[in-house]
Order: C-alpha cells, then structure tokens, then sequence
C-alpha cells in the first residue's frame, strides 16, 4: 500500500418521497491508494472473504434490517440490503466466488421480497408480520454468526 487516507466518519443526507434521511458512515471511512488496484483485489483469498461475506456480513445485513422492519422503515431496510448488493457484487466481479454469486442471486433476492411482504397489506397486518418477521429474521441473523 503506497498511502492510507483516514478520512473520518460520512454523512450522506437525502430526500426520499418528501422525507430527509441521514446514512452514516460506523467505522471512519479509510481509502487505501495503492499502484495496482488489480493485484490488491487479487489477493483476496477467495473462500475466506466468500465465507466473511455469506456469514458474517450477511448476517449482519439480515440482524440491522430485522431492527429497520421492527421500527417500520421499509425504505432504511431496501437501502441496507441495495448498498449490500452492490458493495459485495463489485468485489465478486474481481474474486468470482460462486458462494458469493449464489448468496445475492438468493439470499439477497429472498432477503427484498421479505421486507417487501412484510409491508404488504392491511395496517393491523402488517403491525403483526412486522413483529414477528422482525423477530425471526434478527434471530437468524444471530444465530448465522454464532455458528460459524
């Protein structure tokens, strides 16, 4: 790595059907320059990040919606799970891990239809789907991560 920028925590604020929303960065935001971006994707060891991915960060991805569901923010949980999509699609095409591919193909895809569902219907409905869909759903996100 020829230098590393720490360039703090990010905020990104945005209107979404008449609403203001704010998504911050958790760690700092840290930018690696390095002289061949190629070689540095290219050393990624493939089943372990594949294995970070599905489990760990997957899992993560599914315990954070669960709580955006819980608070009734369908818009928050389809920005988590997009932001995922696209973050772990960039870094697949590089590394090309099939456990990866299959996860966003199916994971990720079942992961949308869910929130979608659960928002759907009557008001009472969706209350209850609400409640136990975001139950379940934080349950084995935990559940993912404790048994890797």
């Amino acid at each position: 790595m020829e230098k590393e920028i720490v360039l703090g925590r990010v905020q990104v604020q945005y209107q979404h059907h008449g609403e203001s929303h704010t998504v911050k960065t958790s760690p700092p935001l840290t930018v690696a320059c390095v002289s061949d971006p190629a070689a540095a994707l290219a050393s990624i060891k493939k089943d372990s990040w594949a294995d970070q991915v599905v489990q760990e960060e997957f899992s993560r991805l599914k315990e954070e919606v669960a709580a955006d569901i819980r608070n009734g923010d369908k818009n928050r949980a389809q920005t988590r799970i997009q932001a995922y999509e696209t973050r772990q699609a960039a870094v697949n095409t590089v590394v090309d891990s099939g456990k990866v591919a299959k996860n966003l193909e199916t994971d990720v895809k079942a992961l949308r239809e869910q929130v979608d569902e659960t928002f759907a219907g009557a008001p009472a409905a969706v209350a209850k789907k609400k409640k136990q869909v975001s139950k379940s759903m934080q349950y084995e996100g935990y559940k993912l991560r404790r048994d890797k």
